[in-house]
């Protein structure tokens, strides 16, 4: 299983992004951190539309604090199409980070 080459975000607004989206025939798994720069509360999430629902939030308003720890979401498995989203309540506040491993669905 190829590893996905690390991305980056820090959200300059305060808007749901998509940081990742499992391309078409592949499947993944991938760790997400947040790690704050400055005070913020965090949303993590897994959905396949271009805006996620209410229901995709696997972490919502989750506190982080400037050197008081990251959080980080490990072995979410996703299949084609999903998309992991990221929010700050803060813009620029909180950095993004996705790695993990991408091959061809079976």
């Amino acid at each position: 299983m190829p590893a996905i080459t690390p991305v980056r975000l820090l959200p300059a607004n305060t808007t749901a992004a998509v940081l990742y989206t499992v391309p078409a025939g592949q499947q993944a798994v991938v760790n997400v951190n947040a790690c704050a720069q400055a005070a913020c509360k965090v949303n993590i999430g897994v959905g396949t539309a271009s805006n996620p629902a209410a229901a995709d939030w696997m972490e919502f308003e989750f506190p982080l604090s400037k050197g008081g720890g990251a959080l980080e979401r490990t072995q979410i498995t996703l299949p084609a199409g999903s998309r992991i989203y990221v929010k700050s309540d803060t813009a620029s506040a909180c950095a993004f980070q996705l790695t993990g491993m991408q091959e061809e669905a079976v």
